[in-house]
């Protein structure tokens, strides 16, 4: 959980952050080999690039889109 964890916090803190909208365990790979317990995130097909992070207005939703169950929090923060 932690090397999950640890994957979103870098994520979210690159210069423009991406939004994973489907992170759900089926996209979350246990790597074998060498590797043996390393995790790798997968499926970045709905995923969000945030162009400027301090931009208020950008629209954080896509409806249908992602595993309802799964989706960001960042999708359910309120603008009013």
């Amino acid at each position: 959980i932690m090397q999950i964890v640890s994957a979103l916090k870098y994520l979210s803190e690159r210069p423009n952050p991406i939004i994973h909208y489907d992170l759900k365990p089926a996209n979350i790979l246990l790597q074998s080999g060498p590797a043996v317990g390393e995790i790798k995130i997968t499926d970045f097909g709905l995923s969000k690039e945030i162009d400027n992070a301090d931009d208020e207005s950008i629209e954080l939703t896509s409806q249908g889109a992602g595993t309802y169950w799964y989706l960001p929090p960042e999708t359910f923060q309120y603008s009013g």
